[in-house]
């Protein structure tokens, strides 16, 4: 495929628009691992982000990856095959107690933004460097363990099968921990995956008082600051379900076998919480590797096996060849 000339294409097409040939994805991530996207496209607001994947449609190109602040992903040595767009750009619009943002706004940005307008419930997600996009696609948990999901009215996707936009209502799929509609594992591909795009997404939240939860979020905040290190994909692996009964941290089960601070090259098993591996080195180009960051969540997950005859699974997301 000649990226140079799809490029040049939507440079042409689309106004003010950034995009890179072989371009190294570690700075798009919260880990600062990851080889290149054959073509990165960066989308700085909503109107970009439409108008690329439309483009890109029409243009019969294979669905792009699409980044939001890399938070919850470990990026291949290797990088991306294909097309990526890096989404960003806050756009948020109230009526009433229903709030609806752009995928590529930022949940720190929301939250906020919802509680300076005394809308509340957003403050339990405190601390988590995602977009509302990326929110909604890893149904991501909050401090108090209930998932974005259950805040959530509608979503607006672009169909890459059809080429349509669509609006979904949330309440005619079955969320779970850490799992969406728009994940390739969900039960009913006819119906959803990861075909749709996510654009904008419809929130209902409540009145409340805003000043109270924003102190709520403060708590939270400096509780994590003590505990859950920044140059990470977040948590390693999903805690166990309430079956499990005690031991449902996978954090807790890793911290009992006396593995913090256990290295992998350049990775090390954070001090501060067990279930999140750290890059000790995010400023040299090259110096932590996704293929290390593997070979240590192996050597957990094996230690974990042997121990408590429990497999551990992954919560970040991996992209690109393993």
């Amino acid at each position: 495929m000649d990226y140079s000339s799809l490029a040049k294409l939507l440079q042409e097409k689309i106004k003010n628009l950034t995009v890179h040939l072989d371009h190294p994805l570690a700075l798009y991530t919260t880990l600062k691992i990851g080889g290149p996207a054959d073509l990165l496209i960066e989308s700085k607001n909503p109107e970009q982000f439409i108008s690329i994947i439309k483009l890109l449609h029409q243009q019969k190109q294979p669905q792009p990856t699409i980044l939001g602040h890399g938070s919850n992903v470990l990026i291949s040595d290797t990088g991306i095959r294909g097309l990526v767009i890096q989404n960003s750009g806050d756009d948020i619009g109230i009526n009433n107690s229903k709030v609806t943002l752009s995928s590529g706004t930022s949940l720190p940005h929301a939250i906020d933004f919802t509680l300076n307008k005394n809308l509340v419930g957003l403050e339990v997600f405190a601390y988590i460097p995602a977009t509302i996009g990326g929110a909604v696609h890893s149904n991501i948990h909050g401090f108090d363990k209930s998932n974005f999901s259950q805040f959530i009215d509608s979503i607006e996707v672009f169909n890459y099968h059809t080429g349509k936009t669509e609006t979904l209502k949330s309440s005619d799929f079955n969320w779970s921990y850490d799992l969406s509609p728009f994940q390739d594992n969900f039960k009913n591909p006819a119906t959803a995956g990861p075909h749709l795009i996510i654009t904008s997404v419809t929130l209902s939240l409540k009145k409340g008082d805003g000043q109270l939860a924003k102190t709520k979020a403060e708590e939270i905040k400096a509780i994590k600051k003590q505990t859950q290190p920044f140059l990470s994909a977040g948590c390693t692996f999903k805690n166990l379900p309430a079956e499990a009964g005690p031991n449902q941290s996978a954090g807790l089960l890793i911290d009992q076998l006396g593995l913090k601070g256990h290295r992998q090259g350049n990775l090390q098993i954070s001090p501060l919480h067990a279930n999140f591996i750290v890059n000790t080195r995010p400023a040299t180009a090259g110096a932590a590797t996704a293929s290390d960051y593997i070979k240590l969540t192996e050597f957990i997950r094996q230690k974990v096996k042997d121990k408590y005859n429990i497999n551990l699974e992954f919560e970040i997301k991996l992209l690109g060849k393993f």
